[in-house]
Parts: C-alpha cells; structure tokens; sequence
C-alpha cells in the first residue's frame, strides 16, 4: 500500500520527505512506513544560572494512523538575587509514543546573610540547570539530566572571589562547564546537531552562566543563551531548539529557553528496516 501524510510544515529536503512540527499538529498518515523523529523539550529558563537544554531524543518510529506532536514550552528567565526563585523549567515534547524531557531551569544566586534561604541549585530536567553562585566557600551543584537525553549543569563557583560566577546549564550532547573562576561564568553544555530539517542545526544547548558583579559570563552553542553579568542581559535561546536560556547579574535578567520541536522524516518507495537507519 502506498503511503502519504499530513501535518506540520511538509517539505522535501535531500530525499526526504520532512514534517517539521513548531506547534502542536497530527500527522495524519495514509497507510504506515518506518519513518525516523527528532524529539526536542522546552529548554529551561536562565537565573543567575544557564538554563538546561531540553532532552534530545532521535529514533526510528513506525508511521500509522493520526499521531499527536505536543511541543514543549520554553522555561521563562528568572533574576538573579535571592528569592526569586529558579528560571523555569521547559516542558516535555511527546509524539507517536515518546517524550523527550524539559529542561531544567538555572539556579539562582546566594547570599552571604542567609546562604540557605533559596533554592541555588539547578533543577533537573532533559539536561539539566546549572548551579548559583555560593558564597564564602559554598558551591552549588547542577542539576542532573536524564540518561540518554541529556546531561547534567555545571556546579557554580565556590563565592570566594567577586564577582562570582555561575555553572552553565547542561547540553544534550555534555555538561555544563562549572564556574571553577569565579571571574567567569560557566559554558553552557553542547546539544547535538542534525540535519533532519534539511540543513545541520544545533539542538538542546544549554544556557552560558552569569556573573553576579562584573566579569565575563559563560558561552552557549546550539541555540543556548549566552551568560551575562551585571551590565547585560543573559540571552534568549534560538527560537524552536530546545535549547536553555543564559544566566544574568545581579540587576539584570537572564534568558528564556527555546520552545522545543519535533521533525520527523522518511522515504517513499523504500522498505526501511529501523535498526539499520
């Protein structure tokens, strides 16, 4: 039986047949065939930490019926003083059965008159959220990824030196660099490139980390955001990759993670055995 579908942005692309999912959509299939997906979550919001990527998962899938893509959404920014809590954690992306995860949002900053008071750590997610700046000796560790989606955000620096940098958030493809200067705020973990679009792009990066008072924050690829300081902003993550948003100073506010997306390809004409993909 012949086979033919609907849904998302359809396209050809290097012999594929391509339906890139931004929004939540059906694919409505005519038929089934093996087919292969790229599931990406919502990448987490920046704090004074990057914000982790969200899960990146590529696998073969069988193509039949109505299948549902619900995108996940991006993790919002948060501050970087005490109180304000965590950037947000993305959310999950599903389609034909399978969830990539969101990631988790960076943490936020310490401070000398109640170290405790907040929580400093990165949240865990797809890869997960780097860790705020301690204080007076005090690291906060990453938040841990999920196996086989993501890995873990970098652990913050110790607070010793002004100006205090942070742990960048963990990428698809590694970790995110801790701040073991705390002149500089750590890189954001690396995602994964692919090609499933028709062209290479960088999925699931995670945020760069910021510095509280001055210095340099921490630098983010595949769509991550990177770090600011106290005299800029950390950035927004590139549009529909997952990706996590940058740290932020101290007045300052740090970027938002990156919706996620799901890309799904195939060939007519060719009986795909999925283990050989």
């Amino acid at each position: 039986m012949s086979f033919s579908a609907t849904g998302g942005t359809k396209y050809l692309a290097n012999g594929y047949v391509v339906h890139k999912f931004t929004i939540g959509d059906t694919l409505v299939c005519t038929g089934s065939i093996w087919g292969k997906a790229l599931l990406v979550g919502g990448g987490g919001g920046g704090a004074g930490a990057g914000g982790g990527g969200g899960g990146v998962r590529i696998l073969p899938i069988f193509l039949t019926g109505n299948m549902l893509a619900v995108i996940g959404s991006l993790g919002g920014g948060g501050k970087s003083e005490r109180g304000t809590g965590r950037g947000g954690n993305g959310s999950d992306t599903t389609f034909g059965g399978y969830t990539a995860l969101g990631g988790g949002g960076g943490g936020e900053n310490g401070d000398p008159g109640a170290p405790f008071f907040c929580p400093q750590t990165g949240a865990a997610g797809g890869s997960g959220g780097g860790g705020g700046a301690g204080w007076g000796g005090i690291s906060y560790a990453g938040g841990l990824g999920t196996a086989g989606q993501g890995f873990n955000g970098g652990t913050g620096g110790h607070g010793n030196v002004s100006p205090y940098g942070t742990g960048g958030g963990g990428g698809a493809g590694g970790i995110g660099d801790l701040s073991n200067d705390d002149n500089f705020g750590g890189d954001g973990g690396p995602g994964i490139i692919s090609n499933f679009s028709g062209l290479p792009v960088g999925y699931g990066g995670g945020g760069g980390g910021g510095t509280i008072l001055g210095g340099v924050g921490g630098i983010a690829t595949h769509g991550g955001g990177n770090g600011g300081n106290n005299a800029a902003n950390g950035a927004d993550a590139t549009p529909n990759t997952g990706a996590g948003g940058g740290g932020c100073g101290s007045g300052k506010l740090s970027g938002q993670g990156a919706k996620g997306i799901v890309i799904v390809i195939y060939r007519l004409g060719h009986a795909f055995i999925p283990y050989y993909w």
